[in-house]
């Protein structure tokens, strides 16, 4: 199940009026919340944390971008987020524990068309297996949808990163395009994938 703790006013005057997407956040205590975890904001201080959880091999190799990162570029990185109106990033944290189990992102945020890219999916060292993501990405994808009012939310994975793809095909993405070269100049296939407003089921 999943519930925002939000003002629906506040998400109602956002859409009508149209102030900034992370002030909406901002002026209350907002989290999102699902049945394993919930979704915050991303802040200053988890940068070390989340640069840590990038930096490792076994993640780094599947972001367009794979060199490592430096914190300093990191921060600057931050900086320049906090300056965007079209995207959020998200620390996932485990609702027992209160602990930081990963990271999601929703992206490219166009009003105007309804969509959104989403991704920068990141499990923390040990959280991978335990159902965080998932339930964190369908978490997401429904406030994109529900709060957003989005049409269509959108991704690109490689096309050898087989573990993602099933996962998400079982959250009810498809297959728009496959086999065609990235954009961002890396000579690997990339699959792209969608998931519609219509497909949209309440966990």
């Amino acid at each position: 199940m999943l519930t925002l703790i939000a003002s629906s006013t506040k998400w109602s005057n956002w859409r009508q009026s149209r102030p900034s997407l992370k002030e909406c956040f901002m002026v209350t205590s907002t989290a999102i919340n699902a049945s394993k975890v919930h979704l915050r904001l991303l802040t200053e201080d988890d940068l070390e944390m989340t640069l840590a959880w990038r930096n490792r091999d076994e993640v780094r190799r599947w972001f367009k971008h794979s060199d490592l990162v430096t914190l300093e570029n990191h921060r600057a990185w931050f900086r320049q987020h906090q300056l965007v109106d079209d995207a959020l990033m998200f620390i996932v944290e485990n609702n027992e524990t209160r602990e930081p189990v990963g990271q999601v992102s929703i992206y490219a945020i166009d009003r105007e068309i309804g969509e959104a890219e989403v991704g920068r999916f990141i499990a923390a060292p040990g959280a991978s297996g335990k159902g965080f993501i998932r339930d964190a990405i369908e978490a997401l994808v429904a406030f994109a949808f529900g709060e957003l009012q989005l049409q269509r939310v959108f991704l690109e994975v490689f096309t050898d990163n087989t573990r993602a793809i099933r996962l998400y095909e079982s959250l009810g993405f498809v297959h728009i395009d496959a086999d065609r070269p990235t954009t961002c100049g890396i000579d690997r296939a990339v699959v792209f994938m969608e998931r519609r407003a219509a497909l949209n089921v309440a966990p």
